[in-house]
């Protein structure tokens, strides 16, 4: 066990492993292996929160959920683990690879992926340029955000928030884009996003998930202002509500241009989709006149 600089810290037993994470030189009764990761006992794959990975064979279990870019040959096998070169990368969350200097997308080892541009995150970074200060409470949120994009993506083709079927709080017959939303947004661990009721059960403390039209324009506690679409990465909400209604549409950015929402022209309507909602031409995404898409960054200190 090492400290940040590389020195070995007292206390505690080391312990030698292959450069994927196999044992090396005898069995280890500690649950947390190789990079920090707990080791299943059973099954052997260690636990990097959005899949397992197989230390013995150097691959993930699950394929990833953010598709590769044939600029980088490695990234098409989205089983691979930290783009096969562990000796530069470590992968926290099982979706972002990490060096000593900050983060990058398995799209790119390069760091020419599109959501690194101008710059990497840095390790609890307080903003989205790669270029804020450090905090662990950012280094959270970034990993949150990572998760968030991961299981949005995942519901593609969930017919959960359908517009004819109740759930919960939502009747029949009404859409559940913003359900879509704050269920996934507690899914990855982050806290559900919530605003104050109207009248009496607001001033009593009764809470309810933000609207469409909330998410583009009022305080969400745990998420920044809305921002530039130009500024979105993954795990965002991206969101727009019209001016002259109480109406809107939002969404999960997953990639690059994609959008994750519980679309109302799905089939059946409600039915989760992957698209370009959000990132089309002014005027193509349902706006009425002076509507604006916008994107919030989730920056956690919700609790």
């Amino acid at each position: 066990m090492t400290d940040g600089n590389g020195n070995e810290l007292s206390g505690w037993a080391n312990h030698a492993y292959t450069a994927f994470g196999q044992d090396w030189g005898g069995s280890v009764s500690e649950r947390r292996r190789f990079t920090g990761k707990e080791r299943d006992p059973n099954t052997g794959l260690d636990y990097f929160e959005a899949r397992y990975n197989s230390s013995s064979l150097g691959r993930f279990m699950t394929p990833d959920a953010l598709q590769g870019t044939i600029a980088n040959p490695q990234t098409l096998n989205r089983f691979v683990h930290v783009a096969d070169n562990p000796l530069r990368f470590t992968d926290p969350t099982g979706m972002k690879l990490r060096t000593n200097y900050g983060y990058h997308s398995y799209l790119d080892p390069n760091d020419n992926d599109p959501w690194d541009t101008p710059g990497v995150i840095e390790p609890g970074a307080s903003d989205y340029s790669g270029t804020g200060n450090q905090g662990t409470q950012q280094s959270s949120a970034s990993s949150e955000s990572e998760l968030i994009a991961y299981y949005a993506q995942a519901s593609d083709g969930s017919n959960y928030y359908a517009y004819a079927t109740p759930n919960f709080n939502y009747p029949a017959d009404t859409n559940k884009c913003n359900e879509f939303v704050a269920d996934t947004i507690q899914k990855a661990g982050a806290k559900r996003p919530q605003v104050k009721r109207k009248g009496i059960l607001g001033w009593l403390g009764f809470t309810r998930d933000p609207t469409a039209k909330e998410w583009a324009t009022a305080a969400i506690p745990g998420w920044s202002a809305p921002d530039r679409v130009a500024n979105a990465r993954p795990g965002d909400v991206i969101a727009m509500g019209h001016r002259d209604d109480n109406e809107g549409h939002v969404g999960i950015v997953v990639g690059p241009g994609q959008t994750a929402s519980a679309d109302a022209y799905g089939s059946p309507k409600g039915t989760v989709v992957i698209n370009d909602w959000g990132f089309r031409p002014q005027g193509m995404n349902g706006e009425h006149s002076g509507d604006v898409v916008v994107v919030r960054h989730y920056i956690g200190g919700d609790e």
